[in-house]
């Protein structure tokens, strides 16, 4: 979402420096500025403002809510998003992590810029911020810069304790059944450990393993996308992926698909005999796949703006920045053993959250899928 500041400087030279709002996380909020490296300074100043002086246009905000609220009708329609929103909201009920991201309707009308200011001042904090930048860039002018813009940031809570939010896992579900909808959306996840713990990698490589699929994409039963199998086998499935959300104390790793109403109990119990699979059979070729295409996925990282996101997260989580060669190295040293050991720490024999929307009277009841995180068919 774009940003529109009020400087309290005014500038009598056209710089190109241009501020976004990245998509925040449920945990994480990135504001990043593009811009030549003759502007450099520039840019962190008013990055310096943004956090520390900022100056709030009543009109503008009244413009961006409703901005927002167009953009919550849109995200109604976007199915996935509403299913995982209804995973968090099952999964980590009672705590700040089911909360959307956009908040609610009424929280969003009732909104000021009071209550901005309030924010800023609560959690703007020296301790959870960190600034990074990819490019043209030379560290002993960035730091000088942080210094100079950055270094009167307050480390000081207003309680005196910076309190972490409650983080608490519930296995449970929610359907939301709608048969005006030609698929359903399902989503099944179980409780991770938090980003920074060693587990979190073999859980990353797991999620790999399956791959995804969508029936767009073609191909066969021998294609090198394992979850092809599934969508061969269960003709009606008509998109599979795992995933891996990680937090800085919890995480959920799980299943999403989407499948016709009248094959989804057939569907679902396959997916979750997959699943409960990797805690107890899966191939040392199987985990180098998976391992490979992680690692393809991380030589991705090219745009500058991803980068930035990246160095962001690994400061904040690990406190430095993980090389490539570091961050493969490790990934190397996984094997199919400990997949199947860490899959059965985390995944058989435990409660599963579960959220499904559209033409779901067919999807298993959760009793059943529970028990079924214990048998070893295949």
């Amino acid at each position: 979402m774009p940003l529109k500041y009020i400087c309290s400087r005014k500038c009598a030279t056209p710089l190109f420096v241009s501020f976004s709002q990245r998509d925040p996380t449920r945990e994480m909020i990135a504001i990043y500025a593009k811009c030549c490296n003759t502007n450099l300074e520039w840019a962190i100043s008013l990055l310096g403002e943004i956090i520390s002086m900022p100056k709030y246009d009543d009109e503008y905000i009244e413009k961006s809510k409703e901005n927002i609220l167009k953009e919550m009708e849109n995200i109604e329609r976007n199915y996935k998003e509403v299913v995982f929103d209804y995973l968090h909201a099952t999964a980590f009920q009672g705590t700040a992590l089911e909360r959307s991201i956009l908040g609610t309707e009424k929280i969003i009308k009732h909104i000021s810029s009071k209550d901005l200011y309030d924010f800023i001042n609560n959690y703007y904090k020296a301790p959870k911020i960190v600034l990074v930048a990819s490019g043209d860039i030379d560290h002993s002018n960035l730091d000088s810069l942080a210094n100079k813009y950055l270094g009167n940031i307050s480390c000081n809570y207003e309680t005196g304790i910076d309190q972490r939010a409650l983080c608490r896992f519930t296995g449970s579900d929610i359907r939301d059944r709608d048969d005006e909808l030609s698929l359903g959306h399902v989503t099944i996840a179980f409780e991770g450990p938090g980003c920074a713990h060693a587990d979190s990698i073999p859980l990353l490589i797991a999620s790999n393993i399956y791959g995804s699929f969508d029936n767009t994409y073609g191909g066969t039963i021998y294609s090198s996308n394992n979850t092809s199998v599934i969508s061969f086998k269960n003709g009606n499935m008509h998109s599979f992926q795992n995933f891996f959300i990680p937090y800085h104390d919890t995480s959920l790793w799980g299943v999403y698909y989407t499948a016709t109403g009248h094959s989804m109990q057939l569907i679902t119990e396959y997916v979750i005999q997959r699943v409960v699979r990797l805690c107890a059979n899966i191939s040392e070729f199987e985990v180098n796949r998976a391992k490979n295409n992680l690692k393809t996925k991380l030589l991705h990282l090219k745009d500058s703006s991803m980068v930035c996101d990246e160095l962001g997260h690994q400061l904040i989580t690990y406190g430095r920045r993980i090389p490539l060669d570091e961050m493969f190295a490790r990934i190397d040293l996984v094997n199919a053993n400990q997949i199947r050991d860490v899959c059965g720490k985390y995944i058989y024999d435990k409660c599963p959250a579960i959220a499904g929307y559209g033409p779901i009277e067919g999807l298993t009841d959760y009793n059943n899928i529970r028990s079924r995180t214990w048998w070893l068919r295949y």
